[in-house]
Order: structure tokens, then C-alpha cells, then sequence
């Protein structure tokens, strides 16, 4: 809270510098703030001008003299995105911060604007081997191996899976992992031949339908997911509403099977997408995969 506090004027600082033509604006139809904050993480956007980055550079310093909350350069990096015709060197040559490159990672999360590859989901799969290593399983009683498994992948799956629908080679190498824990309490591959009792499927149950409650990674990530639209709909003040949302065809269809829409005055409902009485989508769909005849139905 505090560092939220005071860094809230940070953003009102860069506001009021692009209204005053002191930094130019910049060209998004959804952008709504030039800066990310997330504890001591800030992510600041800006265009690839001269100008800009020493006024930049300017805010940066009468804001550590006003909260004592110094930038190091020495961690901060800068992506540039779309700049292929720009001279970055020439721009960057008095701003003492590292030129990065994508993929890249801000706040752990791998950063793209394209489809991720497998190595860029990688330290994802270390970090979860790496909190469910063999010495812990020996030193620990048979049924807390389903409770670390539970906790870790949680724990860690969950900041992932809220952004990034994760594909199926990953969650299936997450699994594996899970399922070797939870029936051998070691590491390798084939650890766990031999030692399953019941199958995964089982496994993920709830306790209540006679399996051991482990997370499905696909329904927990969708669920996790599904807070994006919801939060459109009942807070559409958010400074990310109007970007795209972190959902595929398959969690919005969900969430529109999951939700009812009163109408209000109509301008945040679709007709079309919207079930706003029961059938919109569902009609939507059919009408799209129907064929009319002008002629037979002119009447």
C-alpha cells in the first residue's frame, strides 16, 4: 500500500508532462497509462525520441528527490517494440539503461507480442522441477508428497496461467512432474513406473468423488483467466479495458455461458455476443453457420 502511495503521483507526473506537450502522446487506441506498477517494478512507456527520454529522465530524478524511491539503471532494460526503422543507438546513447531485445520478462512473465515458443515457457518447467526435487519427497511422510505437489503447483502455475494460456506440451511436462512426486517422491522420469495406483484423471478428483484433489492446470488457468472479463464488466473504469484480453475462443464461450447480462442502457451490451437473453450466442452461432436463400425465404 504504501509503495502504491507513492507511486501513484508518478503516473499523474507523466499524465500531466504529455497534456503539457512535454512527452509525446502515445499512438494506441487503448493505451490509458504510460506506466505498469507493480511494487518496486515500473514499466514505462515511451516513444523513441531524444526528447522524450531526457524528459523522462528528468521526472525520474525530481520524483527520487521527492520520495527518495531511486531508479537503479544498472536492472533497467528497454524493449523497443516496432522500432525497426528507428536508430536506437543514436537515441539511447545518453540514457543509461540496457538495450534489451524480446523475448524478454517483466514481473517473471515471459514478454512477446508473438506466439511464445518452448523456451520461453522453460524456466517455468525449472522453477517447478526445482521446488519438487527427490531429497524432499525421502524427508517427507507419503501423503504430504500430494500436499507439496498441491502447494507448488499452485503456487507457481497460477501467476503463469492467469496471463498465458499454457499449451498442452506444458501441461503435460508439468504433470509428469506432479505425477512422479506424488507416487515416488523422487526425481527422473520413470520413477513413478510401477508405483501409480490409480490414473491422473482420478488422481484430480475431488476428494468427495473418491480422488486426491489435484489441480487440472487447463480448468484452473481458465478459471483464473475468466477474472478478466469479469472484471470488464464490473469495473470497466481499469486502466488496461479496452486492450485485449489474455482470453482465448473457449473462455470467453464459457463465460458467456456462465454469466447473464442485464442490458441496462445497452451501450456496454452486445447484441450479438452477449447472453443478454438466454440465447444470443447461442443464436449468433447458428445463424453464422446457416446458409439462407434470398428466394426461398422472400416471403
Amino acid at each position: 500500500m504504501l509503495f502504491i502511495l507513492a507511486t501513484d503521483p508518478l503516473q499523474r507526473i507523466l499524465s500531466l508532462a504529455t497534456q503539457q506537450g512535454i512527452l509525446t502522446p502515445i499512438r494506441s487506441r487503448t493505451t490509458r497509462c504510460r506506466i505498469s506498477l507493480y511494487a518496486v517494478d515500473a514499466g514505462i512507456f515511451v516513444n523513441p525520441r531524444k526528447e522524450d527520454l531526457r524528459a523522462i529522465s528528468s521526472i525520474l530524478d525530481c520524483f527520487r528527490k521527492a520520495s527518495g524511491l531511486v531508479t537503479n539503471m544498472t536492472k533497467t532494460e528497454i524493449f523497443p517494440v516496432r522500432c525497426d526503422d528507428t536508430d536506437l543507438v543514436d537515441i539511447l546513447a545518453h540514457f543509461p539503461a540496457k538495450l534489451a531485445s524480446f523475448p524478454g520478462k517483466y514481473l517473471g512473465l515471459p514478454l512477446h507480442f508473438r506466439r511464445l515458443r518452448k523456451v520461453d515457457l522453460q524456466p517455468l518447467i525449472d522453477m517447478i522441477t526445482g521446488n519438487l526435487p527427490g531429497w524432499i519427497g525421502k524427508n517427507l511422510a507419503r501423503p504430504r508428497w500430494v500436499i507439496r505437489a498441491k502447494t507448488v503447483l499452485m503456487a507457481t502455475s497460477i501467476y503463469h496461467a492467469t496471463i498465458i494460456p499454457l499449451p498442452k506440451w506444458a501441461r503435460d511436462r508439468i504433470n509428469k512432474i506432479a505425477r512422479t512426486f506424488v507416487w515416488a517422491g523422487e526425481e527422473g522420469e520413470h520413477a513413478a513406473q510401477g508405483k501409480a495406483l490409480f490414473n491422473w484423471k482420478t488422481v484430480c478428483r475431488p476428494k468427495t468423488l473418491g480422488g486426491l484433489g489435484m489441480p487440472v492446470i487447463e480448468r484452473s488457468g481458465r478459471a483464473l483467466r475468466l477474472r478478466w472479463p469479469w472484471l470488464l464488466r464490473t469495473d470497466p473504469e481499469r486502466t488496461w479495458a479496452g486492450s485485449k484480453l489474455p482470453c482465448d475462443d473457449a473462455d470467453m464461450a464459457l463465460f458467456r455461458a456462465s454469466t447473464k447480462i442485464t442490458v441496462g442502457n445497452g451501450k456496454l451490451t452486445s447484441f450479438w455476443h452477449y447472453n443478454w437473453c438466454g440465447r444470443a450466442p447461442y443464436l449468433f452461432g447458428h445463424l453464422t453457420s446457416s446458409r439462407l436463400d434470398p428466394l426461398r425465404h422472400h416471403h
